[in-house]
């Protein structure tokens, strides 16, 4: 009897903490290589969830330290989105070969196909949902990465 869904329940219910956690990892260290590539230092780098002084609380948060010289871009408030990009291409080009090896598919063993799961969510859910949720916190709130991008992109 085939328990595929109770493994992908194991998934959503124990990985997702994990999924969230690798996700924010991702999105914080994307913009932090921005502010570098600008010319830019960190003043404050959070890549595990976080309250402020205020208590609101945070996934994650990456603050750029402004130097001389340095240019502020659009593309500093975009790099997690690009990364995004570049991780589903990973995924696409991963699905591409997999699905090649039907045989291979049809072959595995439960720890494999739990790992391939993983590898799934994290090359391909988890980047999706960011950006939807970040869209979202634009569109809705006026809020977030996409905000400050096309209040970049207004301003210049």
């Amino acid at each position: 009897m085939s328990v595929w869904w109770l493994d992908a329940l194991l998934h959503l219910v124990v990985g997702y903490p994990v999924y969230q956690i690798l996700g924010t990892i991702r999105h914080e260290l994307s913009h932090a290589v921005a502010y570098w590539l600008s010319g830019y230092g960190v003043k404050d780098l959070h890549l595990l969830p976080f309250r402020d002084k205020n208590g609101t609380f945070y996934w994650g948060r990456a603050i750029p330290d402004p130097r001389p010289g340095a240019r502020h871009t659009i593309h500093m408030h975009l790099a997690p989105y690009y990364t995004n990009i570049a991780l589903l291409g990973m995924w696409a080009i991963f699905a591409v070969l997999v699905e090649r090896q039907r045989a291979v598919l049809a072959a595995l063993n439960r720890l494999e196909y739990n790992l391939l799961l993983g590898f799934t969510v994290l090359l391909l859910v988890s980047p999706l949902v960011d950006t939807l949720y970040n869209l979202y916190k634009f569109v809705r709130f006026d809020r977030g990465d996409f905000a400050r991008a096309w209040e970049f992109h207004k301003l210049h």
